[in-house]
């Protein structure tokens, strides 16, 4: 009888699925799968060689894309204190441009990214942020992040229990404390001072001059009262503001009064809500009689923002007032303070390690003192985290999360929603209102699930992400499941579990094009391929193996005619070729390509015939642009089985041609089939089909 199997893409399964012939993916799958990949049709193929596209003449650690659109990318890589820029991603690698950078070979690996633009923003736990900019082709710098203003930590969170004083002595501003909280890494840091600044009152009177008079320069939040007084005077009273510390002025209010009898006197009240803003009254009177105008501001809660310059011990600061919209307005305060806090990123406390953007907002998370903090940006603004008094819906946004668990944010990605990943769970951070806009007053945070997840970037694959498991064995996929309006976890490994045990998963990549493949690379050498097209039920694992095998880092980018693969290994940048090049070479090594089938099953009347004895006596393949290879049987005396092989010539066509070919198994309960191609030749199976005689 014949046994056609016409698909293969449930691939390589484990070994503990062998007998569960109840299952549908057992008619689907294999008991080896090896250098070649699952087609989303169902068929299997010879994967291509590696080719070594680039020496890079040291070390590479991490690949990392810059991708502005689908046909501008480079290939971005970081080896020990530098950074190398490749172009021509389908071609030979062009070296763009070489940077120094201050990470190392120890802190690459955990180096997280993010790109908007012409800019990929860079992060580290013990690095402060910085950004790589694309100037021009060959033009790239690496630079801190000037942030404008905050985070902040408050005072308590901070360790702190008691108020500050700040003193002035010759120009020298000292920050002093009734404890021990300050040490010297905090040099650099900022730290935000709340005080009140008391109203002021000042009366002008005006002149007949073009220039009038003019009050002095205001700081002002909270409310302004201009009143006029002085009879029948005849004239322009004005009301300027300034939100660049006077460089530039704009009228806000005036009044201009001509006629005695119908017009009043001037009460006028102006209400302000931003920090840092000034405001000037002038009056000019036409005419003998003179203008008086009593201005009132009323008293409001400073935030004065300073940079610690040194430590002068463990309960003394030197301090300088900066403000990072490029001006000072400097009230000339000092005195006690209780409202303080401190930023919350530094040499001190750490700066985050993980990145993401999110509803037009920079997303950052996760320093060594705030491990489950988030801290995202102004919108618009990526390098404003300030906030205003009352929040605005733009405002910057921190938050922590509240779980069971301490475990550190390792990761943060997006969908729909943002996502943060940790070690034992993952969580939905999302805006409360029916649009999901983010603000700071419409957030939730909710754990979706307690898998956890390893310190590797997740990928987002048409709207499900795809994680490592904390133990680096297993892979999983999240799903938006709209029952529970939130995210569950489905093991993605699970049928192939045996792949990865007793390994650890070290790198992960998507090649879109030309099959949806999940590229996982291990830290044997050995590396492994999904291909993950679940709306067609095609999750189809095969394991890959090379005699040159010392690879360390993943990435795919969009190429030419496809995503290109791209391999590290030491100084050496590889590169997957296309099916059509026909190169089944790993660095100038040949590989073996194996697709083995599972033992046979056979359903009768009286039963399962799955532990009987089967004879195939022949095997018909089925195969497309296809070489030649080598078929025998597929038992468990692997070398015996070899013996007997056959080698099987294809005659290359285009469509879908039969080979049959004689084979001998002998009677074997363990009766399966073996196709193996060791040389440079193309395989592309569609189905085995093998011809059985049943034994008692």
């Amino acid at each position: 009888m014949k046994l056609m199997q016409a698909s293969f893409s449930s691939g390589e399964i484990s070994p503990l699925l062998h007998a569960r012939v109840d299952l549908a993916r057992y008619l689907t799958g294999l008991a080896e799968l090896q250098n070649m990949i699952v087609l989303p049709q169902g068929g299997v193929t010879r994967r291509p060689g590696l080719e070594n596209v680039r020496w890079t003449g040291e070390y590479i650690y991490k690949l990392i894309p810059f991708e502005f659109n689908s046909t501008d990318t480079a290939l971005i890589a970081f080896g020990d204190n530098k950074i190398r820029i490749y172009g021509n991603i389908s071609g030979e690698l062009n070296l763009l441009a070489t940077i120094n950078s201050p990470y190392n070979s120890n802190d690459v690996q955990t180096l997280d990214y993010v790109q908007s633009g012409n800019v990929i923003f860079l992060v580290h736990r013990n690095y402060a942020p910085r950004m790589l900019t694309r100037k021009t082709l060959t033009n790239w710098t690496l630079s801190a992040i000037s942030f404008k203003s905050g985070p902040y930590r408050d005072s308590v969170s901070y360790g702190a229990t008691k108020p500050l004083t700040l003193t002035v002595s010759g120009g020298r501003r000292i920050l002093t404390s009734e404890e021990d909280i300050f040490n010297s890494s905090l040099v650099g840091t900022l730290i935000k001072l709340e005080y009140p600044v008391e109203g002021k009152t000042e009366t002008i009177t005006s002149t007949s001059t073009n220039e009038g008079a003019s009050s002095r320069r205001l700081e002002v939040k909270g409310t302004l009262n201009v009143i006029t007084t002085g009879g029948d005077w005849k004239g322009i009273v004005s009301i300027k503001r300034s939100s660049d510390g006077g460089t530039t002025w704009v009228t806000v209010r005036e009044y201009e009064r001509i006629d005695t009898e119908a017009q009043g006197q001037w009460d006028f009240t102006i209400s302000e809500t931003d920090d840092n803003i000034i405001y000037q009254v002038s009056a000019r009177h036409e005419g003998e009689k003179e203008i008086t105008v009593n201005i009132t501001v009323s008293g409001f809660l400073k935030s004065g923002t300073y940079r610690i310059t040194a430590v002068n011990s463990s309960r003394s600061v030197d301090v300088v007032l900066v403000n990072d919209t490029g001006f000072i307005i400097d009230d000339g305060f000092s005195g006690q303070v209780s409202l303080w806090s401190i930023g919350s990123w530094g040499t001190d406390q750490g700066y985050p390690g993980t990145i993401a953007m999110y509803q037009d907002r920079l997303v950052l998370a996760s320093t060594h003192a705030e491990p489950q903090t988030i801290w995202m940006s102004r919108t618009g603004e990526y390098t404003d985290f300030s906030v205003h008094d009352p929040i605005e819906d733009d405002d910057a946004i921190t938050i922590t999360l509240a779980g069971s668990s301490a475990d550190r944010i390792h990761s943060i990605t997006t969908t729909t929603d943002l996502l943060a990943f940790t070690n034992a769970g993952e969580w939905k951070i999302k805006g409360a209102g029916d649009s999901g806009a983010i603000t700071p007053l419409a957030l939730t945070a909710h754990q979706q699930t307690n898998i956890g997840s390893k310190n590797i970037k997740p990928l987002v694959i048409d709207g499900r992400v795809i994680m490592v498991q904390a133990q680096g064995e297993k892979i999983y996929t999240l799903g938006y499941d709209l029952n529970t309006d939130g995210y569950v976890g489905n093991e993605l490994s699970i049928l192939s579990s045996h792949i990865f045990e007793g390994k650890q998963i070290i790198s992960i990549a998507y090649q879109r094009t030309p099959d949806s493949l999940i590229w996982v690379l291990l830290n044997d050498g050995t590396f492994a391929s999904c291909t993950f097209n679940p709306e067609h039920e095609v999750i189809g694992w095969a394991r890959h193996k090379s005699e040159f095998s010392a690879y360390s880092s993943f990435l795919c980018l969009p190429g030419l005619a496809q995503t290109e693969l791209f391999v590290v290994s030491g100084a050496s940048v590889f590169r997957m070729t296309s099916r059509r090049a026909g190169d089944y070479q790993d660095g100038g090594y040949s590989f073996e390509s194996i697709a083995r089938t599972l033992r046979l099953n056979i359903n009768s009347e009286s039963g399962s015939m799955f532990t009987n004895k089967k004879l195939i006596s022949r095997v018909i393949v089925s195969t497309i642009r296809s070489g030649s290879a080598w078929a025998a049987p597929g038992g468990l005396n692997d070398k015996n089985n070899w013996e007997r092989r056959r080698k099987i010539n294809f005659d290359g066509q285009e469509y879908l041609t039969d080979s049959e070919i004689q084979l001998d198994n002998g009677f074997d309960e363990y009766a399966s089939v073996q196709i193996r191609s060791i040389d440079a030749q193309p395989l592309t199976i569609a189905a085995i089909t093998p011809i059985v005689n049943v034994g008692s």
